[in-house]
């Protein structure tokens, strides 16, 4: 299968194609284990074995394709060959498939269960993300909440607080003058009276 146009892997992985070797279908068959696992991707041979344990939708997926070309499946869940250069460990590229080498066994084209699995995994995969990521925002939402309310709780008591205190300061205040004006009133009658004894006038001729 020749390589697409646009996103070639020298393009992807900065090789001169000249230069790399050409590798058949039945050498690429032979690589089909966990530790040892080749899949072509439009023209390109990688090995995928370090993506195993990284790969968002498991290793089984990948496995699945082993020794076999999984362009089909790897288009048909969205991919795109820019991906491979962020996904793909540095010398994963192997070599590019004989042009003239066509698929000879039904294996090396997956079925149409094999791709709809794939695209389910890859979908499920996809919203565990998404709700992991809902629930962090969810969480982050309640803290801020959280943190929120206890701060405008504590403003409010300590605004009820210094009001209460204030009204206390001003009753004990007002309290004061009204006592202190009392005591001026009794006072002035006390001396009155001394005063009217003094001179003998009677109380009747105020």
């Amino acid at each position: 299968m020749p390589v697409r146009r646009g996103s070639s892997v020298s393009e992807i992985d900065d090789v001169d194609e000249s230069k790399m070797a050409y590798i058949t279908r039945a050498e690429v068959r032979r690589h089909n284990t966990p530790d040892d696992c080749w899949m072509i991707i439009h023209g390109g041979v990688y090995d995928v074995g370090r993506l195993l344990h990284k790969h968002p939708g498991g290793s089984q997926i990948l496995l699945k394709y082993a020794g076999m070309d999984a362009t089909l499946p790897f288009d048909d869940v969205g991919h795109s060959m820019e991906s491979l250069k962020y996904d793909m460990p540095a010398g994963s590229l192997k070599g590019l498939l004989e042009p003239n080498d066509t698929p000879v066994e039904k294996q090396d084209q997956p079925n149409d269960s094999d791709i709809t699995d794939e695209k389910d995994t890859h979908c499920i995969t996809m919203a565990h993300d998404r709700t992991l990521e809902c629930r962090m925002v969810l969480n982050k939402l309640y803290t801020i909440t959280l943190y929120t309310t206890i701060l405008i709780c504590v403003s409010l008591l300590l605004y009820t607080r210094l009001t209460w205190q204030s009204q206390i300061k001003t009753q004990h205040t007002t309290a004061q003058e009204i006592r202190h004006h009392q005591e001026h009133i009794f006072t002035s009658d006390t001396h009155l009276e001394t005063r009217n004894e003094e001179f003998g006038i009677p109380a009747w001729a105020y």
